[in-house]
């Protein structure tokens, strides 16, 4: 429903989503993964993701079987998406390409390249 406002009052409802928005979820009080404990980011205007980046071709393989392996990040049908290629920009302001994981798969993979 639309209803003409005045500047202050859409002022007013533009700052609290600017503000919210910042790290929270667009689900507001009605996120059900947030009411779970876990962390949602949709809509989000800052997200912390797990990154692995570099010469990836050579331990791709062991990143995919890692993260298929897993049970983290699995919808409620057991998939899980394939880690996609993202481009993000670091808080020192580096922009940097990877691939984004979960972040226990992130600290699995991260351990199996460390022995």
């Amino acid at each position: 429903l639309y209803r003409p406002v005045s500047d202050a009052e859409a002022s007013k409802h533009w700052q609290f989503w600017y503000r919210h928005l910042e790290t929270g979820c667009m689900h507001a009080n009605k996120c059900a993964t947030r009411a779970r404990g876990g962390l949602c980011n949709f809509g989000s205007r800052i997200s912390n993701k797990h990154i692995i980046t570099g010469a990836v071709l050579p331990v791709l393989h062991l990143v995919l079987k890692s993260v298929d392996g897993s049970a983290y990040g699995r919808n409620s049908e057991n998939k899980k998406r394939a880690p996609r290629a993202i481009r993000a920009t670091t808080d020192d302001g580096r922009t940097v390409v990877g691939l984004n994981l979960h972040s226990k798969d992130a600290d699995i993979i991260r351990a199996k390249l460390s022995t």
